[in-house]
């Protein structure tokens, strides 16, 4: 019998890769404790002036560059060189320098250049000194010496990066403010400072005058939010402010003051729960609790969001809650998930993606099985696994498959795969052909 060879593709020990077009999904890299991260739980993300991407833990520091992972963790006997405490709830990186949010061990500073660490906590009976040592986010000033921190139960503070001292914004001396509790901040260019709290709402703070504006689910209509836990903040480039809550997403423009529901296009069922929010030039990128991430096109209303889910495939997330996300200098999407690490998202699309359970047969391929053979005809794949049978694919989705049976195959080991001169397909298999 002739073979026509130019039918066959053989591959032996490997697991099954396809070459994909732009557009196809893009592989999520893990970065979690097999690869140095010091804990699966990341809680915050933050970019610094020389490229490295840092990441908050429930346990540790973690600086991500070219080389690997680098850990930083709290050190009695040696202060200088040490975190204050392990249990993080925010980074923030500013020039050469990164402030750190402990969950109860005041805030710290890191120099980037000379490796050593400053820690600023409460002193009773001193004022100048933070409110208290429970940090829960961070956000510019708005001056270029100072910066925002937000604590649990104490209100917001203004820190002098120069002195060290600290101003309090709190219901004492604000009694416009809805609450202490702060569980987000956000800064913008003109001075303003969005204040998320964990059960009342939003506040919106002029720090030049002490006005102070409020939001809440209670409020008229049109300035009404969808839920008074505020879990998320950000600014899009039209200057409009983001709004996460426990109950859905809106939009707030600072013009009109005006709020606006925001629902996802193309779903009708939505996980409630906002847990992350990131702007990247025309895309939104909004992480639902438990769910994964929808990518959104401000620029496109009609458009279906493609949504980043957890799982265990290549272009799946390593974890189903994303707290925070970063977007760096080239436009690569990093994930700081609960329970998965730290994810990488490249801008770059690749040559080559992994085949495995997209479609919706049961005895389909695994990503981590391996493909003996490999043939293709009239756009479809056909392979032939290590003890799987023959599959068919099209595109990434299996859409058939063959085992051994009478009328079948002779065994479910398809070493080989030909299709000869009469249109003929020929299986060689560990039975026989």
């Amino acid at each position: 019998m002739c073979l026509r060879h130019s039918h066959i593709l053989t591959a032996f020990s490997l697991l099954f890769t396809y070459i994909i077009g732009w557009g196809q999904t893009t592989p999520i890299s893990k970065i979690s404790v097999p690869q140095g991260l010091s804990n699966s739980y990341a809680v915050s993300l933050a970019l610094d002036s020389y490229g490295n991407v840092w990441a908050a833990t429930e346990e540790g520091l973690n600086r991500i560059d070219g080389c690997g992972v680098a850990s930083y963790y709290s050190n009695p006997t040696a202060k200088e060189y040490a975190l204050s405490g392990d249990a993080l709830n925010a980074v923030l990186a500013d020039g050469d320098r990164l402030w750190v949010g402990t969950q109860r061990d005041g805030l710290c500073a890191y120099d980037i250049l000379t490796g050593q660490f400053q820690t600023y906590s409460h002193v009773r009976g001193d004022t100048l000194t933070i409110a208290t040592n429970d940090v829960t986010a961070l956000a510019p000033g708005p001056e270029p010496g100072q910066l925002w921190v937000g604590t649990y139960h104490r209100g917001v503070e203004l820190m002098d990066k120069a002195t060290g001292q600290f101003e309090h914004f709190n219901i004492f001396n604000y009694p416009d403010l809805p609450s202490n509790q702060i569980r987000q901040l956000l800064s913008d260019p003109t001075g303003l400072l969005y204040i998320g709290h964990y059960n009342d709402g939003l506040s919106v703070l002029n720090p030049a005058n002490g006005q102070i504006v409020t939001y809440n689910a209670a409020g008229p209509e049109w300035q009404r939010l969808p839920g008074d836990k505020v879990t998320a903040l950000e600014r899009d480039p039209m200057g409009n402010i983001w709004i996460g809550t426990d109950q859905g997403l809106a939009v707030l423009n600072p013009l009109t003051h005006r709020v606006t529901p925001m629902e996802i296009p193309g779903l009708s069922t939505v996980p409630s729960s906002v847990s992350a929010i990131r702007c990247a030039g025309t895309r939104m990128y909004v992480a639902f609790e438990l769910w994964g991430v929808y990518a959104i096109d401000t620029h496109r209303a009609d458009e279906a969001p493609h949504l980043l889910r957890h799982g265990m495939l290549p272009g799946e997330l390593g974890g189903s809650t994303v707290r925070d996300i970063l977007v760096d200098d080239f436009g690569n999407v990093w994930f700081a998930t609960w329970g998965g690490g730290v994810n990488f998202l490249s801008h770059i699309a690749p040559w080559f993606g992994q085949l495995g359970g997209t479609g919706e047969l049961a005895t389909q391929i695994n990503a981590r099985q391996t493909a003996l053979s490999l043939a293709c005809h009239n756009g479809q794949v056909l392979v032939g696994s290590d003890g799987n049978g023959l599959l068919v694919y099209e595109g990434d989705k299996c859409i058939d498959t063959h085992k051994r049976g009478p009328e079948d195959l002779g065994a479910n080991y398809i070493m080989a795969i030909n299709r000869d001169n009469q249109g003929r397909w020929w299986h060689g298999t560990y039975g026989g052909a």
